[in-house]
C-alpha cells in the first residue's frame, strides 16, 4: 500500500471510531429490544447485505426478517427477557480505497429465553465472535455482512466442561425463516477443536468477496 498523507490517516482514524460507535449503538438497541432501529444500521443501497445469525438472511428484506422479526419472535427487550452481547479486542482494519472495512470482535454475552417445552425461563452465559464487514453509504458507515459465530453456551451456574442438556430450541415463525441453514455452529465442548473464527482482517485496498465474514 502506498503511503498515506497525514489527511488520510486522520480520515482513517475517523472511519475506525465510527464503527466502533456502530457496533457499540447495535448493543444496546438489540439489548433494549429496538429492533426497527437495530435494521436502520445496515446498508440499504449496496447490493450483497446479509446476516448470518442462527440462519442466513440475504438482502434488505432478510435483514429485516433477521433483526426484527426474529427477535420479536423471542421476546427480545420484553420484561423478563434479557440478551447482552457485550464487545471485547476489536480489530478493524479500513480499506485503503476507504470504501469497505473489515472487523471481529469476541462477545462475553448472556441471556434469558423462554424454554418452549416448559414455558419457562432459562438463563445462559451465551458467548462467541462477530466477524462483520462495513460498506460507506452516503458518508456513513453501516453493516455490511454481519455474522455471528457462537462458541461456548451453557446455562447459568453450570460449568460448560460438565455434559449439558441441549439449549432451548429455535422455532422460526414463518416471518422469520433464514434464507439457508447457518454456516457457523461451532458450540464448545470437550472434544471439539477450537477453531480459528473468524480470522482477524489484515490491512487491504480493497474489498474481495473471498475474504467476507
Amino acid at each position: 500500500m502506498a503511503k498515506k498523507s497525514i489527511e488520510d490517516r486522520i480520515q482513517r482514524l475517523e472511519d475506525i471510531r465510527e464503527i466502533e460507535n456502530l457496533m457499540a449503538k447495535y448493543a444496546y438497541l438489540h439489548t433494549a429490544g429496538r429492533h426497527e432501529e437495530t435494521a436502520e444500521l445496515f446498508a440499504k443501497k449496496t447490493p450483497g447485505v446479509r446476516v448470518n445469525l442462527m440462519g442466513v438472511y440475504e438482502g434488505t428484506e432478510g435483514v429485516r426478517r433477521a433483526m426484527v422479526k426474529l427477535h420479536q419472535s423471542m421476546n427480545v427487550g420484553k420484561p423478563g427477557f434479557l440478551f447482552v452481547h457485550t464487545q471485547t479486542t476489536p480489530v478493524i482494519e479500513v480499506a485503503g480505497d476507504g470504501k469497505t472495512a473489515k472487523g471481529v470482535w469476541m462477545s462475553p454475552g448472556l441471556e434469558t429465553r423462554k424454554n418452549p417445552e416448559t414455558g419457562q425461563l432459562v438463563a445462559f452465559w451465551l458467548w462467541g465472535n462477530y466477524g462483520v464487514d462495513f460498506v460507506k453509504e452516503d458518508g456513513m458507515w453501516r453493516f455490511w455482512h454481519f455474522h455471528v459465530y457462537p462458541y461456548m453456551m451453557t446455562p447459568y451456574g453450570k460449568s460448560w466442561v460438565e455434559p449439558l442438556p441441549a439449549p432451548p430450541r429455535i422455532v422460526f415463525p414463518d416471518e422469520a425463516k433464514p434464507d439457508t441453514p447457518a454456516t457457523s455452529i461451532g458450540i464448545y465442548s470437550t472434544t471439539a477443536e477450537i477453531r480459528y473464527d473468524p480470522v482477524p482482517p489484515e490491512p487491504y485496498e480493497t474489498f474481495d468477496e473471498r475474504t467476507a465474514y
